[in-house]
């Protein structure tokens, strides 16, 4: 079965923690490696987050500037990208909930705007530190996988727009009635195009 509780998980866990060992673990519970992020449930669910990270994070709020519009200083720019990088690996590793700000607000040329921005995401980061998503025990003979996509218009710098996809696994039974479902992929990117309607957004 997809997640826990099958003969998968029974054959391939031991080797996967000795393959992340010194790293945060696959299995919360896990002795060799306490500090996880991925927790096996009896129910063969299985919950990831990265709390200890998240609330390991330190950010250093620069002293406030009343021009935002300004660009920031080497201290400043070096701050900007240290907050990027942390929540880009955010949102690869289990927070697809911040991939479109964190893409949002990415520039060439930061402002003290786009850093008190980024700063911003990072404080909701840190106040849901505890979120992520789950991985449903799905069985293999009923594997189905639905994706999302959907974009929004204008909203981005220089009248770009921002665009999405959303794929999860559920059970093929979601053709009759709702089912449960695991996120597996997830991306927020800006369209290279500029377009004159939502519409042509989604296209």
């Amino acid at each position: 079965a997809i997640a826990g509780g099958g003969l998968l998980l029974s054959a391939y866990a031991r080797p996967l923690h000795a393959a992340l060992r010194g790293t945060e673990s696959p299995l919360a519970d896990d002795p060799f490696m306490p500090n996880a992020f991925i927790k096996l449930f009896p129910d063969g669910n299985i919950v990831v987050n990265m709390p200890r990270f998240i609330n390991e994070t330190v950010i250093n709020m620069p002293k406030y500037r009343n021009k935002l519009a300004e660009k920031l200083t080497p201290a400043e720019l070096s701050e900007y990208r240290s907050v990027l990088g942390s929540l880009q690996w955010m949102v690869s590793s289990c927070r697809p909930d911040l991939a479109a700000d964190t893409s949002l607000i990415q520039r060439s040329q930061p402002s003290m705007q786009d850093l008190v921005d980024a700063l911003k995401v990072m404080a909701y980061a840190k106040s849901t530190a505890d979120d992520g998503f789950i991985i449903r025990p799905i069985p293999l003979a009923e594997i189905c996988f639905v994706a999302y996509s959907d974009a929004s218009w204008g909203n981005a710098p220089d009248g770009k727009s921002q665009a999405g996809p959303l794929v999860c696994i559920t059970s093929n039974r979601c053709l009759e009635s709702l089912q449960p479902a695991s996120v597996v992929e997830w991306k927020s990117h800006r369209i290279k195009r500029v377009t004159r309607s939502t519409l042509a957004s989604e296209a």
